[in-house]
C-alpha cells in the first residue's frame, strides 16, 4: 500500500483524507501546522497566519458552498459565519472519524523528491518522513504575495493576510492593490 502525505487540513486537506481512506488508502498522514483542523476559517488576531477576518461570512450559499455527502445543519443561515463554516469542518472532521489521520502542530518546510521517486519531507519539528505520494492542500492563502512598489511608498502598508479587523484603521484613506489595477478608495 503506497504512503501518502496530506499537507494541510483545511476544507480541500480533510476532504482529500476523506477520500483516501474512503479508497482504502489508509497509510496516510495529514500534516497541519496550527492545533486545529480548519485552515484559514480558523480566526485569529495574531499577524502571520493566514485566517479570515473577524466578520466574515462566506459569499456563496451554504447549499451551494457544502459537501454532496455532508450537507450543512439545517438552521444555518444562507450564508454562514466563519464560525459556523469552522463548526461545518469540525463536524465533518469527527463524522469521518478523520481525527486519526491529522498530525497537528507541525508544519511542513521542504517537500524534496528522492532518486526513486518517492517524497522525503523535512517537518518542523527537525523530523524527516518518506512517502510515495504527496497532496498539497495548504491553500492559496497560506502565503502573501506583496507588490513590487514603483515608487517611493511612505504611507502604511497593510497586506490583506494580515487584515484581521478594522481596528487602528477609523478615517483613514484605502489603496487596493491586484497585480495590474491599482484602486483608490477614499472615505
Amino acid at each position: 500500500m503506497p504512503r501518502i502525505a496530506v499537507i494541510g487540513a483545511g476544507c480541500s486537506g480533510i476532504t482529500a483524507v476523506k477520500t483516501l481512506v474512503e479508497q482504502g488508502l489508509t497509510d496516510l498522514v495529514c500534516y497541519e501546522k496550527q492545533d486545529q483542523i480548519g485552515g484559514n476559517w480558523v480566526y485569529t488576531g495574531s499577524p502571520g497566519h493566514s485566517s479570515v477576518c473577524e466578520t466574515t461570512h462566506i459569499i456563496s450559499s451554504n447549499t451551494l458552498s457544502q459537501s454532496s455527502h455532508f450537507p450543512m445543519p439545517a438552521d444555518y443561515p444562507d450564508y454562514p459565519s466563519h464560525r459556523q463554516v469552522l463548526a461545518y469542518f469540525q463536524a465533518y472532521t469527527d463524522h469521518f472519524d478523520l481525527l486519526p489521520y491529522i498530525q497537528f502542530n507541525t508544519g511542513v518546510e521542504k517537500v524534496l523528491q528522492q532518486a526513486d521517486g518517492t517524497w522525503l519531507l523535512r517537518l518542523s519539528d527537525g523530523s524527516q518522513e518518506q512517502f510515495d505520494h504527496v497532496l498539497v492542500a495548504n491553500g492559496h492563502h497560506s502565503s502573501p504575495r506583496h507588490p513590487a512598489w514603483r515608487t517611493d511608498f511612505t504611507g502604511q502598508y497593510l497586506h490583506s493576510h494580515d487584515y484581521k479587523n478594522n481596528q487602528g484603521l477609523e478615517g483613514k484613506a484605502f489603496w487596493w492593490w491586484a497585480p495590474a489595477i491599482p484602486v483608490a478608495i477614499v472615505p
